[in-house]
């Protein structure tokens, strides 16, 4: 049973374009999520799943300099590429994660996969709306359910948000949101990177947490924040999204 994680990634953010690829350490943000991903012990392949637009193109080469898998598809149409991409890879089981997450954490997908794997569930995904901290989203789902839902007539948003169709017709599917720990509920810290003053906390925060060959430990990282306000009201007026 072959399990994959496929980020999805792309330039023409509408909030913050080319924001994958901003710097942070000397170092893509991108490379970094790359980087973390690699603390996940049961996985199999990590993939980049980028669009065929032109202006993706810096993905791809970057990609490609750094050996890194990169898919390309559909620039809207998202399912699709995440269908073709999982597809091309022989993907049993599927982890999406978003390339805005400088901060997602290894021990949180290790643990959802596991009760994938014993549950027999069609989705895995704890959730913002149950507490869980913006930026460490993560959702495991089969390739059976991909194919599925790629089989049904979808709504534009349904294309452009992978398992939106899951959830609006969730009497059809086996969906588990699991329980967070405490370390990681909280609606007053966002880690994800959707708009300037959210990349400009991750700045700080990888300046002072970031050391060569390692990854930054998320717990250091939430009771830092917890710790000092005034650090984490960077963010503050950035519009919170329940997912």
């Amino acid at each position: 049973m072959k399990k994959i994680v496929i980020i999805q990634a792309r330039m023409g953010s509408a909030r913050l374009k080319g924001k994958v690829l901003f710097n942070l350490c000397n170092k893509p943000m991108l490379y970094h999520i790359y980087k973390r991903l690699h603390y996940v012990k049961n996985i199999d392949d990590i993939v980049v799943a980028t669009s065929i637009n032109p202006l993706d193109d810096a993905i791809f080469s970057f990609c490609s300099a750094n050996n890194i898998l990169c898919f390309r598809g559909d620039e809207n149409n998202v399912l699709e590429r995440f269908f073709q991409c999982a597809l091309k890879y022989n993907a049993d089981i599927i982890t999406r994660i978003t390339a805005d997450c400088p901060f997602i954490e290894p021990s949180i997908i290790e643990k959802n996969i596991d009760i994938f794997l014993n549950g027999k569930y069609d989705c895995v995904s704890p959730r913002s709306k149950d507490g869980l901290i913006r930026g460490l989203d993560n959702e495991i789902f089969s390739f059976k359910a991909l194919c599925d839902m790629h089989g049904k007539d979808l709504t534009d948003s349904e294309k452009e948000h992978v398992t939106l169709y899951m959830y609006n017709h969730e009497n059809e599917y086996k969906i588990l949101s699991p329980k967070i720990k405490e370390i990681y509920k909280s609606k007053n810290i966002r880690l994800c990177v959707d708009e300037k003053s959210d990349f400009q906390l991750t700045s700080v925060l990888y300046n002072k947490f970031y050391k060569e060959n390692s990854i930054i430990d998320t717990k250091s990282v939430i009771k830092f924040l917890l710790k000092h306000d005034e650090i984490n009201k960077i963010n503050i007026n950035v519009k919170q999204r329940e997912v």
